[in-house]
């Protein structure tokens, strides 16, 4: 892998992934419109697309490796991510850890290093009739167009 192909997110910012062909604007949408805020162009998934796995608050990185011709079922393989400023860390932005919880609490933004992983986990979505995408057999919800990753160490 090529390190331009690596990613970095900081879960504070919102990294977006996805830029309208229209406008230029940079945005992650949501899947239920995936239409871009400032010119209302319609965003459908493709391979290599970045998704993101919301399972309250944590978050999970993923990318889509295949669409269905009708874009109702898409492909996803769950991502490498590694947290890069993690408690003892040695970097400016360490996240730290106090007293408190039920085995303490975190404090501090997270960086994440997330690339895609050819032998990661694959899992199907399907875009259900509410116009969120979500996996087969899950209660989670797919966002679609951006590779987040979110640990919440405080649950």
């Amino acid at each position: 892998m090529r390190d331009d192909d690596r990613m970095i997110q900081d879960t504070t910012d919102g990294a977006f992934e996805k830029t309208c062909k229209k406008c230029k604007a940079n945005f992650f949408g949501n899947s239920k419109s995936m239409v871009c805020p400032r010119c209302s162009v319609i965003v459908k998934p493709v391979v290599g697309m970045g998704a993101c796995e919301i399972l309250y608050s944590d978050i999970r990185s993923y990318t889509i490796i295949a669409v269905s011709t009708t874009g109702k079922t898409i492909t996803l393989q769950r991502d490498k991510a590694k947290l890069l400023n993690y408690v003892d860390s040695n970097t400016p932005d360490a996240l730290t850890c106090s007293e408190g919880g039920f085995a303490g609490h975190t404090t501090g933004a997270q960086r994440w290093d997330i690339q895609p992983d050819p032998d990661g986990h694959i899992m199907i979505a399907r875009l259900r009739k509410n116009g969120d995408y979500g996996f087969v057999g899950g209660t989670g919800n797919i966002r679609i167009g951006t590779h987040s990753e979110h640990y919440d160490f405080n649950f």
